[in-house]
């Protein structure tokens, strides 16, 4: 014969839920670091990548632009499309970038992370060799 359930059994006990509450902790805390560390690579890997590109900029615009006598600033080198446009004066994933020209046969590259998470990201920097030089806790340099 079929009874109706008692109120009281229905649902989950006190106990099962504070279990399941303890696991989902458990794994967060397992996996935020994670995702930081991954989140940060992200922005690593990114900054390279943008570096390589205005690398390759440079040599765009020193034998189109150029004259194969000179290198050009990031303005220039956005202006003559030789880079991305967004990367003059913005920021991208949390890095600025700067093209200085010491001489019109030589140029360097750094890529600086924003202030909020300059403690935990490499800076970075190239020049007219095409060789990326990272550094941690300061602004990366030929050496």
């Amino acid at each position: 014969m079929f009874h109706p359930r008692d109120r009281r059994d229905s649902g989950f006990s006190l106990i099962e839920l504070l279990i399941v509450v303890t696991i989902i902790g458990i794994i967060a805390v397992i996996a935020v670091p994670n995702l930081l560390t991954a989140k940060r690579n992200s922005q690593e890997t990114s900054a390279i990548a943008v570096v390589k590109s205005i690398v390759g900029g440079e040599a765009l615009y020193f034998q189109s632009f150029g004259s194969n006598s000179s290198y050009g600033t990031l303005t220039q080198l956005t202006t003559n499309n030789c880079v991305d446009p967004t990367l003059l004066g913005n920021s991208r994933n949390a890095y600025s970038f700067t093209v200085t020209l010491p001489t019109a046969v030589t140029y360097n590259i750094n890529a600086t992370p924003d202030s909020a998470i300059a403690n935990q990201v490499r800076y970075f920097f190239a020049d007219e060799r095409g060789v990326i030089r990272q550094q941690f806790t300061a602004a990366a340099t030929v050496s």
